[in-house]
């Protein structure tokens, strides 16, 4: 049975930030679609015949794109039925296998095109192609926006590093959003490469054998912090929160690095109109509607940008500062505000 206009939700299984959203959409008894990562969609049907039409048949829901009138993207993907390549090419003949693998998986990459292509013109929040969005491409159009940047370089050299350790503290940084999943002895584990660490010459000490040359690796100056502060934007409202990092040894450098027995205290945070502005230039520029962004406040009170994450977490700001944004997002998929 086909629905009435729809929210559709591409999201992840086990995602807390989701099912908030979904409660204020549930009270109102307003029709949703969610699709998880590990949902498979089971029928995908296109044509062109003189009109258009692009129908997902997922579960018992039967999707009609022409009649989404808005898309939340918070994480995830959207995974269509594939065929299984095991009944086609046995699985021992890896090369033969890998070669029918990546050609199914480019035809089908073709189709999500353009499920994402005809899904843009609809009311977002976020999109796919957020998840790419490079951090030297923010660096970059924030200072052009009138924001200011942490010293930042990019080096593959210890003598460039060392060089540079003469000028500044510095940190070291994932150049991505990194997750990752390591297996060790049966047991898997989930790793987050995203936080900072001091550099020291130690660590950089030549050793037996070794050459100059590291990975290739994104170093910034260290700043010295008043609090560190996690921005929750969404369609030009902002909702900040200070981190009261600086009075723990374990989060000094990064309040990622939580200490769950002491954890920082953390309050609403007004931001200056200026700030505000400049954010607002720096998420057109890059064409983002909502995001979590980080910010240094020294204290000198200067404000440093860090960097945007198109669909970093929200509910702990949401909870610990009571901004609702979880009734927020509902009523933009709504179309109330």
């Amino acid at each position: 049975m086909e629905q009435d206009k729809n929210i559709l939700i591409i999201s992840q299984e086990a995602e807390q930030s989701t099912d908030e959203v979904l409660k204020y959409l549930l009270l109102n008894n307003v029709p949703f679609t969610r699709i998880n990562d590990t949902d498979i969609v089971e029928n995908v049907e296109i044509s062109f015949d003189g009109q258009e039409k692009c129908v997902l048949k997922y579960k018992e829901a039967v999707i009609d794109l022409d009649n989404i009138q808005s898309v939340w993207y918070r994480r995830g993907k959207v995974n269509l039925k594939s065929i299984n390549i095991e009944d086609k090419i046995n699985k021992e003949d890896l090369d033969l296998y890998a070669q029918y693998y990546d050609f199914y998986k480019q035809e089908v990459d073709v189709a999500l095109d353009f499920i994402y292509h005809k899904l843009k013109d609809v009311k977002h929040i976020n999109s796919f192609l957020d998840n790419s969005l490079s951090k030297l491409i923010q660096l970059s159009e924030a200072q052009k926006c009138g924001l200011t940047v942490p010293k930042t370089f990019i080096a593959n050299s210890k003598s460039k590093v060392l060089e540079k350790l003469e000028e500044d503290k510095l940190i070291l940084k994932a150049m991505n959003f990194h997750v990752f999943t390591v297996k060790q002895k049966e047991q898997s584990y989930k790793c987050l490469a995203n936080s900072s660490v001091l550099v020291s010459r130690e660590d950089l000490a030549p050793k037996e054998n070794q050459k100059d040359k590291v990975l290739l690796s994104l170093f910034q100056q260290y700043i010295e912090k008043k609090v560190e502060l996690r921005v929750f934007y969404l369609f030009g409202r902002f909702f900040a929160m200070a981190i009261f990092s600086q009075q723990n040894e374990k989060t000094k450098v990064d309040f990622r690095h939580y200490d769950y027995e002491n954890p920082n205290r953390v309050v609403p945070f007004n931001l200056p109109q200026d700030l505000k502005d400049n954010v607002n230039q720096l998420m057109s520029n890059l064409e983002l509607n909502c995001g979590s962004l980080d910010f240094i406040y020294t204290p000198e009170g200067e404000y440093i940008f860090l960097e945007v994450n198109p669909i970093g977490q929200f509910d702990w700001v949401s909870k610990n500062c009571n901004f609702h944004i979880e009734k927020h997002i509902a009523k933009e998929l709504q179309n109330e505000h």
